[in-house]
């Protein structure tokens, strides 16, 4: 008997929806779709499907989304509800918004939102009546009008509004007469100030949870003490604070004091440091169960501070009957000097370095894991190691260990005189489980001043993804390309002093386990040169190109001559070599292809 009818017979149906129910859909259809009439029915009989385009590299997937699988839904009779991921950085995904209009579409994310398309997404919204959760990751800015647009939606219940560069300052002004809104969960990576704040929050009448930016007016302004009349409903609070007095966001969040559930504060001032204060505004908190604190600061006081003293007024009976523990990290050469926190820490990213950082914290002993068992993406800069130096010592429960990073970053502050790669190594593998690690990056190495540190990538046994400077890259191509894990590899290639025949050299050595390959150049001169040298090697086996400017450098993007020749030079390919391909130019700074 064969495994596909073990798995047949042996399961009812009721087991193989749930395992269904795990499946995106184009995974779901490709693989038990047309196998037997039972399938076909548990398949259209499935409530809800998830399209997700997040990740496709291949052209033949999107199409089989677009030809195959959205039209089968299309025609069922039970109407199933769509949740939809995307990213605008792909080819064409957008264009299947087009397809799900009349469909039950009722969640949508989107990463990396460009210029081209924002205003046809804003088009689009109003036709989708069920949708309850959206997403935008956006490249551009959404103007007060788009925004109120979206959040006064009927049936939009969730919406997170996230940048991908850099935070847009305040709108000027929220006092309009619109539509209250539905809203019961926001998320905004921008800036508010305090008015707007208030204003904004008048219209959120059903307001649940709240995480938001905001910063002081800059001039003197009352503060509204009806603000819980406002958002009775809210409980959870997650608050970025720049350039606010902690006696302002007192005074703000004081008439809430009695329905928060949850606080989150982050902050970039010292003055949130002393304890007291914090025991005593939180007294009147009734409901609070959780808080949460960040405090990063890159500059200390001119004056001595004691870190003992600071800890010693979050270690009070107060804090303690909660359970709310706090933590400093201190290393005032380095440069983040100072980090008092919460724990464990509360959110997925922490920059720290690896030697002679000291951790005081509130918890007696504290389990190693504990502290950072919250940590996915961790920066770790790298220093000269001092004499008799340890890493990451913890006053109180030894060395501090990261159980759970899959992103690690290792950010180049080392001279050129020793190289220590070897204790470098060593120590990591003792800090870090690099058995979760999937993507790893080399940050401002333009060359290695210990060099045997890339040995690092050895000791990293499920590693997907290597960002890495191009000169670095050619020195130890041999040792990356045994790595027969790495599948997604994005170089950083600033051309100067490369030759167009060391490039060919280069990729022509490309292991053939890239499917995903991403340069990173200075201008399109260098974009137009790496297309021609992979498509004299007929792209190898990479499912996804993407060739960008470099997205610092602002003032650098695509001419409309350049974009013409890129064109013509796709429509050579299609016609001479008949590549099935796709392509796309996302804000005349970067080029994607998909094979």
């Amino acid at each position: 008997m064969s495994s596909s009818s073990q798995f047949e017979k042996v399961l009812p149906n009721e087991l193989i929806l749930l395992i269904f129910e795990y499946l995106n859909a184009y995974d779901l259809f490709k693989s038990f779709y047309n196998l037997n009439r039972r399938f076909n029915n548990l398949i259209h009989s499935i409530p809800l499907y998830h399209i997700d385009l997040n990740n496709i590299e291949r052209k033949a997937t999107l199409d089989y989304y677009q030809h195959s699988v959205i039209p089968k839904i299309q025609y069922q009779q039970n109407e199933p509800a769509i949740v939809f991921d995307m990213n605008d950085d792909r080819c064409h995904c957008m264009r299947i918004l087009n397809q799900l209009k009349l469909m039950n579409l009722i969640s949508l994310r989107i990463k990396n939102l460009n210029a081209e398309n924002g205003i046809y997404l804003l088009s689009m919204l109003p036709m989708f009546k069920q949708l309850t959760f959206l997403c935008i990751q956006s490249k551009v800015d959404l103007n007060l009008k788009q925004f109120l647009q979206i959040i006064t939606m009927t049936s939009l219940k969730q919406f997170q509004l996230l940048f991908s560069n850099y935070y847009y300052p305040s709108y000027e002004s929220i006092e309009s007469q619109i539509t209250l809104s539905n809203i019961e969960y926001l998320c905004i990576y921008r800036y508010f100030r305090i008015t707007q704040l208030q204003e904004l929050l008048r219209y959120l009448p059903k307001l649940k949870k709240l995480f938001i930016y905001i910063r002081s007016n800059g001039y003197s302004t009352s503060v509204n003490n009806n603000l819980h009349q406002f958002v009775p409903n809210l409980n959870d609070l997650q608050l970025f604070v720049q350039e606010l007095d902690f006696d302002e966001l007192q005074l703000l969040l004081h008439p809430l004091s009695q329905q928060l559930k949850r606080l989150a504060i982050s902050c970039w001032s010292y003055q949130y440091s002393d304890g007291q204060k914090w025991e005593n505004f939180l007294k009147s908190f009734l409901l609070l169960k959780h808080f949460h604190l960040d405090i990063t600061l890159s500059t200390l006081p001119s004056y001595t501070i004691n870190m003992k003293q600071i800890l010693s007024k979050f270690e009070t009976k107060f804090f303690f009957d909660s359970h709310w523990y706090f933590a400093i990290d201190y290393n005032p050469k380095a440069d983040i000097k100072f980090v008092l926190y919460s724990l464990p820490w509360p959110i997925k990213y922490f920059h720290t370095i690896l030697y002679n950082i000291e951790t005081f914290s509130t918890i007696t002993r504290m389990d190693p894991n504990y502290s950072t068992k919250n940590v996915q993406n961790l920066y770790i800069q790298l220093y000269n190691q001092v004499s008799n130096s340890t890493t990451m010592v913890n006053k109180n429960d030894g060395q501090r260990y990261y159980s759970n990073v899959e992103s690690l970053i290792l950010i180049n502050r080392l001279s050129n005189d020793i190289d220590q790669s070897s204790k470098i190594i060593d120590d990591l593998c003792h800090t870090i489980d690099l058995t979760k690690i999937k993507s790893l990056k080399f940050d401002d190495f333009d060359h290695l001043q210990s060099p045997a540190i890339i040995n690092i990538m050895n000791f990293i046994p499920n590693l997907l993804e290597l960002k890495i400077n191009f000169k670095i890259y050619l020195q130890h191509q041999d040792l990356i390309s045994r790595i027969s894990t790495i599948q997604t590899l994005i170089l950083y290639l600033y051309l100067n002093l490369v030759t167009e025949d060391i490039l060919t050299n280069c990729f022509s050595l490309l292991s053939k386990n890239i499917k995903n390959l991403t340069c990173i150049t200075n201008g399109q001169t260098e974009i137009l040169t790496l297309l021609k040298i992979l498509y004299q090697f007929k792209f190898l086996n990479i499912e996804k190109l993407l060739l960008k400017i470099n997205t610092t450098t602002f003032t650098h993007t695509f001419t409309n001559e350049f974009i013409q020749s890129i064109d013509r030079f796709m429509t050579k390919m299609f016609l001479d070599d008949k590549y099935d391909f796709m392509y796309k130019i996302n804000d005349k700074k970067q080029l994607v292809l998909l094979f």
